[in-house]
């Protein structure tokens, strides 16, 4: 049986292919193969259009919209909205959904930022067991003086140089300064 090629609803999964693959591509589909069973032709990053840009900025201001609650904003239908999500998940656009909570009401009062460097020898990987630390919530490797920087949260000073002195500073670090945050002016979008 014939199958009708759409050459328009192709174009975004065969555009970047090579002529081997492009032809390989049209062979796939004409023995039947959903178009989003192709490989992502020769793209180096997932291209996000202007509609997937709307839908981003959404969620990154408020995680638990619906998809009815975006397709209401951006006047779309619900199921394409759940589409284009569905596929930023898939092509890891968007990572995951989290909850921002309160920390001094729960009590971590105190915010700490730890900028330090490894010691000789050592390398990013042994920084993963800073995993595993309560209150840790960030671990970057970042420019200048001192490479890595560790955002965590303690209930008080005294506990966040406890954590620091025997929890983190043994993981390899050296020339370590510790800085205190004293107020957040913006800590994520929408809140």
């Amino acid at each position: 049986m014939a199958r009708f090629l759409n050459p328009i609803s192709l174009a975004p999964a065969l555009c970047g292919l090579k002529s081997a693959e492009l032809s390989e591509s049209v062979e796939t589909l004409k023995n039947g193969a959903h178009p989003r069973s192709l490989p992502r032709g020769g793209f180096s990053s997932v291209v996000v259009d202007a509609m997937n840009r709307r839908i981003l900025d959404l969620l990154m201001m408020d995680g638990k919209m619906t998809y009815n609650d975006v397709a209401l904003k951006l006047r779309r239908s619900p199921s394409t909205i759940r589409d284009r999500i569905r596929r930023l998940e898939d092509d890891k656009v968007i990572l995951g959904y989290v909850a921002v909570a309160n920390n001094e009401l729960i009590g971590m009062k105190v915010e700490g930022l730890v900028f330090a460097n490894l010691e000789n020898g050592l390398n990013m990987e042994k920084l993963k067991q800073l995993r595993e630390i309560p209150g840790v919530m960030e671990v970057l490797e970042v420019s200048g003086r001192r490479r890595i920087l560790i955002r965590l949260f303690s209930r008080d000073n005294r506990t966040l140089h406890e954590v620091i002195q025997r929890q983190i500073t043994p993981l390899g670090l050296k020339d370590v300064e510790v800085r205190i945050v004293l107020d957040s002016v913006m800590r994520f979008p929408g809140v």
